[in-house]
């Protein structure tokens, strides 16, 4: 074979080799810009701006109307546990670091669970009528986002607020079944009034 026909081959086989580089660096490229590439979807008839009244009116449709707590709440153990606001200074339970923490659920007018700004205020106080201990007060306040946020339990969908700073008064009526929890949640409303919610349980005795 000559030294023209070896060269003539081996150009050939070069400029083969560079299509095909160049057609799978293309085929890349294509493929990276379909990943990239974000949907087009046109704005339909139905996006339009609501006058306020009917924005308030449609937003209020979801406010919560409920609020339930939820039998998940339970005296535990846990860290940095929240003293009440109210107190007497009571002697503490010997054990500081229990407390109960409250699961609050809040309803809208469609039986479904919502999650909004307020303020939460909890009562903690013996389930028999003719006990002498003062209850205990606990209020957090829900309508900085967020705080809000940092309350809101996503599994449970409830916002957790733990009492803390039991007297032994408290421990041993949650352990007999006698701590009765008294909730409010004042529910900021679309038009920036107030609306105020309310529950009770009587937690199960407690370990």
């Amino acid at each position: 074979m000559t030294r023209a026909r070896v060269d003539d081959q081996f150009r050939r086989v070069r400029r083969t080799t560079a299509r095909g580089v160049l057609g799978a660096l293309a085929l890349a490229s294509g493929a990276l810009f379909a990943c990239q590439a974000r949907p087009s979807v046109p704005p339909d008839a139905g996006e339009v701006a609501l006058p306020e009244g009917e924005a308030r009116a449609a937003i209020a449709q979801l406010e919560p109307v409920k609020l339930n707590i939820h039998p998940l709440s339970r005296l535990e153990r846990g860290p940095d546990p929240e003293a009440p606001s109210a107190s007497a200074s009571p002697a503490l339970a010997p054990d500081a670091a229990l407390r109960v923490a409250v699961h609050l659920e809040l309803l809208d007018r469609f039986d479904q669970g919502a999650k909004w700004l307020g303020r939460a205020t909890i009562i903690l106080r013996d389930a028999r009528g003719e006990s002498a201990h003062a209850p205990l007060t606990y209020v957090r306040d829900l309508i900085d986002p967020q705080a809000n946020a940092d309350a809101f339990d996503w599994v449970t969908r409830c916002y957790v607020v733990a009492c803390g700073g039991l007297p032994e008064w408290a421990v041993e009526a949650a352990r007999r079944g006698r701590l009765r929890i008294d909730a409010a949640f004042s529910v900021l409303k679309a038009d920036g009034t107030r609306q105020r919610i309310e529950g009770t349980l009587t937690l199960p005795e407690q370990k």
